[in-house]
Parts: C-alpha cells; structure tokens; sequence
C-alpha cells in the first residue's frame, strides 16, 4: 500500500492507494519478486563492472605517467631504462590491466554499428541477458539463470584477477618508484556503497 499526497499553497490531500497486477498476466507475486530481483542482481553486477572499469582506466593513466617517468619511452621492454626492475614492472602490469579490460568490455566500441563488427564482452552479455529478463511478467528461465551463473563465474574470475593485481603487483611498483625517489601510482578508491 502506497499513499500520493498533493499540496497545493496550504491545502492538502493524502489517499491511499495500491498498485495492482495487469490483470491479463499470470504471472505471480512471487514471478514478479523473482524477475525483480534477477534484474537487480544482474543489474548490480553490471554496476562492479563499470566501476572497476573506471578504476582500472584510473590506474591505467597513473601508470602510463609513470612509464613514461622511468624512461620507457625510449627503451623496448625495460632494457636501457633508467629503472629497468621498475620499468618491465610496470609495463608487465599494464599488459595485464589491458588484458583484463578487454575480456571485461569490448574496448574497439566507437559507434552504434562497432557491436557488430566487434565480439562481445561480459559487460554486453549481461546487458543482454538484463533486457531479455525485463521483458514482460515472467521469472526469469532456467536457462537465463545458467547464463547468468556462466557469466558471474568469468566476471568473478577477472575481478579476482584485478584484485590480485591491485594486492600483490602494484604495491610492489610503489615501492620501486619510492626506491627510485618516482612519484608512486595509488590504487583505484573502493566503490562507495
């Protein structure tokens, strides 16, 4: 049960009301909390994707800067750095950020017709999957659920991938550019809930 209140000046009037199924479906109650929350799950997962993205890419420019810092632009794989250690560190993880970001989102995407010419990501399954569940007043099938499962594993295991990079890789090139006096890369900040 809801209740709509209108104001107008100094007067006011409060009802209340309830939101009623479309009579013409069948579907339940609890179709409908299932579909609910199906599309909010996928919808929240969609959510860490993009927020992960965006730190990553935040993380991607620090270290560019730094490469550029340690003289990589003239070298070829760290050699003939000025910190050759900290150089093929940081070019090793941005190899491995790159990675990441393209099993995660389809990075050649320019224009509205670049999905056909480009394989899909994880981000765009799930973005499929979210619009097929939100059609019409259904839980979501059997098979929806198995895609979705099939999807969150490999989203989980790149997530886990970051999340190790950020662990026990960057640390590791903060520490090198301190050594070398180089202004360190900070890790993306947690999404705020």
């Amino acid at each position: 049960t809801y209740r709509a209140r209108l104001v107008v000046g100094e007067w006011s009037s409060e009802v209340p009301f309830e939101v009623l199924a479309d009579p013409r479906s069948s579907a339940t109650q609890e179709d409908l909390e299932a579909q609910f929350d199906f599309v909010l799950g996928v919808r929240d997962r969609l959510t860490e994707i993009h927020e992960a993205i965006a730190g990553l890419r935040r993380a991607r420019g620090d270290l560019e800067a730094l490469e550029t810092r340690v003289g990589k632009d003239d070298a070829k794989d760290g050699e003939d750095a000025a910190h050759p250690e900290l150089a093929a560190a940081v070019s090793t993880l941005l190899a491995d950020l790159d990675s990441i970001e393209k099993a995660l989102y389809q990075t050649q995407n320019q224009s509205p017709q670049d999905p056909l010419n480009f394989p899909v990501r994880l981000n765009d399954k799930l973005g499929a999957l979210l619009r097929l569940a939100s059609i019409g007043e259904n839980r979501p099938t059997d098979s929806m659920v198995q895609v979705r499962d099939q999807l969150e594993a490999a989203v989980n295991e790149q997530l886990n991938r970051l999340s190790d990079l950020w662990r026990d890789r960057l640390p590791e090139i903060n520490r090198l550019a301190r050594e070398a006096e180089i202004p360190a890369v900070r890790p993306p900040a947690p999404p705020e809930d």
